[in-house]
């Protein structure tokens, strides 16, 4: 019986707690975003100009894969994020599969590095193609949208290794990475995702978190007494 009492103390405190933290939805469009490739001419290369987010294996002369990375602002972003997910235009898909699959992962490349581009960048490329996993999604043929104007939109939900990322991050800046993981070997065909994106600007990228207050060390010893007090009433009429 005390043990029951107890546990309905905990839930009260619990939901005394819950009631003042209002969760709240954020949309955050990227701030920079892009692709690197690598081709068999050259060991990595990105246009720091360029709002294509283009990733797969595309022929254009030579056989090369793509890599693409964003990056989000978090600078005015004070409370706890509890989740995320980034959603995506599905701008050009070509599939040699039934599906490709798309993956995110971390991008330990300083940003500043990242988003300045240039030549010779095969550790970039080959970071946003590696690392901690954040989210993979599936994408079939029927969901392409070809020029944009039906605003086609997918979502990826990101997992806790990238939460824990995000609050890290806040008040500064986080990157993801991305990568076609499905590419078929020894093959020289067309597989890529977001092929036309270079018709399209930057809030086709966004970044959706939900946040909760941190709780104020006053709030918790509120909780905390209110769990004291219901003990002391438990127990006087327990008496």
């Amino acid at each position: 019986m005390v043990r029951h009492r107890l546990c309905a103390c905990a839930l009260a405190a619990l939901l005394l707690l819950a009631s003042t933290l209002q969760a709240e939805t954020l949309t955050l469009t990227a701030v920079d975003l892009g692709y690197y490739e690598q081709m068999s001419s050259d060991s990595g290369y990105s246009d720091p100009l360029t709002v294509n987010y283009l990733a797969g294996r595309y022929t254009f002369g030579t056989t090369g894969e793509y890599r693409n990375f964003f990056v989000f602002n978090l600078g005015t972003v004070t409370d706890q994020i509890v989740s995320a997910k980034l959603v995506l235009n599905t701008l050009g898909i070509q599939a040699a599969n039934e599906y490709e699959t798309f993956q995110l992962y971390d991008a330990t490349t300083p940003i500043a590095t990242l988003t300045a581009g240039g030549y010779n960048q095969s550790d970039t490329f080959s970071d946003l193609g590696s690392g901690v996993a954040y989210g993979s999604r599936n994408y079939y043929p029927s969901e392409s949208d070809s020029d944009g104007t039906n605003n086609t939109r997918a979502e990826i939900i990101l997992n806790a290794d990238f939460v824990a990322a995000a609050n890290t991050a806040r008040g500064g800046e986080v990157a993801l990475g991305g990568a076609v993981t499905s590419l078929l070997p020894a093959s020289t065909a067309d597989q890529y995702l977001f092929g036309y994106a270079d018709a399209t600007p930057l809030t086709d990228a966004q970044l959706v978190i939900e946040t909760v207050p941190v709780p104020e060390p006053s709030m918790l010893f509120l909780s905390a007494a209110g769990c004291v007090g219901l003990l002391a009433f438990a127990w006087r009429k327990r008496r």
